[in-house]
């Protein structure tokens, strides 16, 4: 019998890369953690559809998930003037800002950061408009993060909590990033419509993978990839967080 997945990528490769066709097959590869094959296959379909923004959102948060910051601020742009809703695009344009992978400074974050506010009441929360006064002093938001775990009527409820997982991975705090999306009734299933979910999930496991080199002596010889991470590619956790895209 063949595998599910080798059916689904049959009838992918059976015709033009249309939405109808790939999109189940995409959610498929990014729940295994292909993350890179997804972007290149959202980009064929984007080709054929280029006046869609939802397809233009779509690969700003996979661009954003495999960290190609520069692809995911240039579709950004060039989706500005594209017909319907600004708001997954500009909130994404937010978490990338407060982590620094977008030019303009605070100005341009207190400039999203207000956008937002006035497009969607999901952002008009406690959490969220104090997070504006604090803009700038990381250990301020995080400690804003923090009240939202604490207090879920703070940071506007469960289904909010994908707001303080990306504030807590933009600002390089995977621990916390983590702890919050736990607290997300839709869970590891809204990764893809955060970006930087994935990379939080990314980064704690690399932890884990540093913390069991550190306490089996196998530190120094882990090999440090490309981004400057220690890890052990040779190893079991090495080759889950390779294949997994992180």
């Amino acid at each position: 019998m063949r595998k599910p997945s080798t059916l689904v990528r049959q009838v992918v490769d059976a015709g033009p890369p249309t939405k109808e066709r790939v999109w189940d097959y995409t959610y498929m590869l990014y729940a295994m953690g292909h993350l890179e094959e997804v972007t290149a296959l959202v980009e064929q379909v984007r080709a054929n559809e280029p006046m869609a923004l939802y397809l233009s959102r779509d690969l700003q948060y996979d661009y954003t998930a495999t960290r190609r910051y520069e692809d995911a601020e240039a579709e950004y742009r060039r989706a500005r003037v594209l017909e319907g809703s600004q708001l997954s695009p500009d909130s994404l344009a937010f978490f990338r800002q407060l982590a620094g992978k977008r030019a303009g400074g605070m100005e341009e974050l207190r400039a999203l950061h207000a956008r937002l506010l006035r497009q969607s009441p999901e952002f008009d929360t406690p959490f969220f408009r104090e997070l504006g006064a604090v803009l700038g002093d990381r250990e301020a938001m995080l400690a804003r993060v923090r009240k939202a775990l604490e207090d879920e009527s703070y940071g506007g409820g469960s289904s909010a909590a994908y707001l303080w997982t990306n504030v807590a991975d933009a600002l390089g705090d995977a621990d916390l990033a983590v702890a919050a999306m736990r607290r997300d009734p839709g869970g590891l299933g809204r990764i893809r419509a955060g970006g930087h979910g994935a990379a939080a999930v990314c980064r704690a496991l690399e932890r884990a993978v540093l913390e069991r080199a550190r306490a089996s002596g196998l530190q120094e010889a882990a090999g440090r990839n490309r981004r400057g991470r220690l890890l052990a590619p040779d190893r079991p956790l090495g080759r889950r967080l390779r294949a997994g895209g992180c």
